[in-house]
């Protein structure tokens, strides 16, 4: 299959279409085109699919093409529109709730969501059904859940371009994040009612534990040591609710921690946190992630560059790290 960018349209129709769980290309009926709404260069990046081995690319003449790594299961139709969602990443807190939600609210802050709208998902962690049950409260959806691999074919599929891009790149390097600042904002106001209450809530300084199998922080026993030491509470944000979450993230005047999904929780951190994010040094760019995130909810993050202690040849920017412990102290100070 060939891949077709869609471009400059806060929306696109595609009729007919098919949505596979594991891929956020919509592709057409006999899954010989598929169509991406970020931008996209064959020879310069890859596909997010490919990262997970939804598809393998193949020669295609004079272009490259795709292929499925496996069959897609086409479990059954839909005769209605269909607005897609999670269905990359259906694992991600990220991927969901900066990528995917947003670009939602601003679907139905906009008129577009008709009366017979569905949604098609990957399969929804707790938190993220209840976020999105909030965040829809006024307007519910039904939803449909499918797993990896399972597709729906569908007359009319409503796609919006996702409220954050980067690629990861063939050379081994990874584009600048870009924001779609007014969706973020969007997101941010429709949690601010379940915020803490700044009268009657104490600040908080939070340290992040990150429990991961790469970008792992090597020296991250003797950093909690140092932050609990310097008044921090050290949390593993993936241990709790999606309540607790946005308790916790929206009572902190300091967050430190290592690069993670964990960093979503900035859509509710107030406007003057103090926010830092460490990174492996493989992972530097002109606009990283966090930083651009930061500045599309209105707060400043600090990055640190920390030396690569494991480096991740396939993908540098996953590589492990360590942070020099006079460079944690002097951000514990702050």
């Amino acid at each position: 299959m060939l891949v077709t960018e869609l471009r400059d349209q806060p929306a696109y129709v595609l009729s007919p279409a098919v949505l596979v769980a594991g891929a956020s290309l919509v592709f057409s009926q006999d899954l010989d085109d598929a169509y991406i709404a970020t931008p996209f260069d064959p020879k310069v990046d890859y596909l997010q699919e490919e990262i997970i081995r939804t598809l393998r690319r193949v020669p295609a003449g004079d272009e490259i093409g795709f292929e499925f790594s496996q069959s897609p299961d086409i479990v059954g139709h839909l005769a209605r529109d269909v607005i897609p969602l999670n269905l990359l990443h259906p694992a991600n807190y990220f991927h969901f709730l900066i990528e995917g939600l947003p670009s939602l609210l601003f679907l139905i802050q906009n008129d577009l969501v008709s009366a017979n709208a569905l949604l098609v998902t990957g399969l929804l962690h707790p938190n993220m059904a209840l976020a999105l049950t909030y965040v829809t409260q006024r307007a519910p959806l039904p939803i449909l859940q499918l797993r990896t691999m399972q597709a729906a074919s569908c007359d009319r599929v409503l796609l919006a371009p996702p409220s954050w891009h980067a690629t990861e790149r063939l050379d081994g390097s990874v584009s600048d994040s870009t924001y779609d600042a007014p969706k973020i904002q969007l997101a941010r106001e429709a949690f601010k009612p379940l915020w803490a209450d700044p009268a009657t809530t104490s600040p908080l300084k939070l340290f992040i534990r990150r429990v991961s199998g790469q970008r792992m922080l090597s020296n991250a026993a003797e950093a909690e040591r140092m932050a609990i030491s310097a008044g921090y509470q050290v949390i593993d944000p993936g241990g709790l609710s999606i309540g607790d979450q946005i308790r916790l993230f929206s009572s902190a005047s300091h967050i430190i921690g290592p690069t993670g999904a964990w960093a979503a929780n900035l859509l509710f951190a107030r406007d003057d946190a103090k926010v830092t994010v460490l990174y492996p040094q493989t992972c530097a760019t002109e606009t990283n992630t966090w930083k651009a995130l930061g500045e599309a909810c209105g707060i400043e993050v600090e990055e640190v560059y920390c030396p690569v202690t494991l480096l991740r040849e396939r993908q540098p920017i996953h590589s492990d790290f360590m942070v020099p412990s006079e460079q944690l102290a002097a951000r514990l100070r702050a």
